[in-house]
């Protein structure tokens, strides 16, 4: 991962003079979708020389989450074990626009299908302070076509060593379907 971050600091800070002909088209967006293909293989296969795991599928043995919505219209505790997500590699980067005087990047990127898998979870909460919502059993969902878009801006880290994400303006995201399989145990 730092190895990424590294390669888009050289091109977020890095002076092309003398280094590209100006008679040479020099395109930025190649560069980028480039290290999006790069970033899938590091997904897909890890990279134990940088510490690197594999994260595609990525397992984890408990996750705990915490979720609220405005004026108490959803509360919700949820615990999840022996999770696994897949496809978070299987991305297709739609569009990319790299602008240089904002250290900034416009994108899109396209997840045809995510899924994700709990043994078994526990949730508990409620919609408006009424209705409770509580259970516990397994849990599976799929994502299909998770669309993310936005403008990113980015900024060198404290150690200056890599480049990490300092905001992101008009966020927008789309999902075609999700599919929820859940199982209910008392």
């Amino acid at each position: 991962m730092k190895t990424v971050l590294l390669v888009l600091t050289v091109i977020a800070f890095a002076n092309t003079d003398g280094v590209v002909d100006k008679s040479e088209d020099f395109d930025s967006n190649v560069i980028l979708r480039q290290l999006f293909e790069m970033l899938k293989y590091f997904i897909k296969n890890g990279c134990d020389k940088n510490g690197f795991p594999m994260t595609d599928p990525f397992e984890f043995d408990y996750k705990y989450y915490k979720f609220y919505l405005p004026n108490k219209l959803l509360s919700l505790q949820a615990a999840f074990t022996n999770g696994v997500i897949f496809g978070l590699s299987n991305f297709n980067v739609q569009h990319t626009k790299f602008i240089r005087d904002e250290i900034a990047i416009e994108l899109c990127i396209n997840f045809p299908l995510v899924t994700f898998h709990s043994d078994s979870y526990e949730i508990n909460g409620d919609i408006y302070e009424i209705m409770p919502i509580i259970g516990k059993g397994n849990f599976e969902f799929a994502i299909l076509n998770f669309t993310f878009s936005g403008k990113v801006f980015l900024t060198r880290s404290d150690d200056e060593r890599s480049i990490v994400i300092k905001n992101i303006y008009y966020p927008q995201f789309s999902i075609q379907e999700i599919v929820v399989s859940i199982i209910f145990t008392i």
